[in-house]
């Protein structure tokens, strides 16, 4: 038994302060364990609160993005109806433009009729004159012949006098109609960019 107690008491000798150790590092482990666990409970806390606040946000910004939207769809809207309303000022132009061109082209053709009725009875009265006047055929022909020629070119200098009004007019009218639209039109791309 001597023996036994010899290995029991190196076994106490050189067990026991061991096992006493590992029952310190076996606490000291625990307390760690224990303040890990504290700290992994409060990065849980933490990332619940960052979480409820990231719902916050997000609900915030569908929000605001809901408002920008609905903003931006009436802009959008008006200036749709902008388009329309000067689409129809336009078609406006348009319709009083071609009424006042067939107006005109109206008053050329009476104009042509008026003309050619003129020049008609000229040549009437030529003719009758020529069929009186056999014995001077010479004399009549050649004063007949200047006044014609002189009057055809009286006639044809009104006419081109009235067709160079008839242009000034278009192009006047016209061209203050056209720049008015495209002031029109760069204040309501000035207003669409904006």
């Amino acid at each position: 038994m001597e023996l036994g107690e010899s290995v029991r008491r190196v076994l106490q000798e050189l067990v026991l302060p061991e096992l006493g150790a590992l029952r310190g590092d076996n606490a000291e482990i625990k307390t760690a364990l224990q303040l890990t666990n504290k700290r992994l409970d409060d990065i849980n806390l933490h990332l619940v609160d960052q979480s409820r606040r990231i719902d916050e946000l997000r609900a915030e910004l569908l929000g605001r993005i809901e408002d920008v939207r609905a903003d931006l769809t009436g802009r959008i809207d008006a200036t749709n109806q902008r388009i329309d309303a000067t689409n129809q000022r336009i078609d406006e132009l348009r319709t009083e433009l071609v009424g006042r061109i067939d107006a005109t082209s109206q008053r050329i053709d009476e104009l042509r009729t008026e003309l050619v009725g003129r020049i008609d009875a000229t040549n009437q009265r030529i003719d009758e004159v020529r069929t009186e006047l056999t014995g001077r055929v010479e004399d009549v022909r050649a004063d007949l012949t200047g006044r014609v020629e002189g009057l055809r070119g009286e006639l044809t200098g009104r006419i081109d006098e009235l067709n160079r009004r008839i242009d000034r007019f278009f192009e006047e009218g016209l061209a203050q109609r056209v720049a008015r639209l495209e002031k029109d039109f760069s204040e309501l791309r000035a207003r669409v960019a904006a």
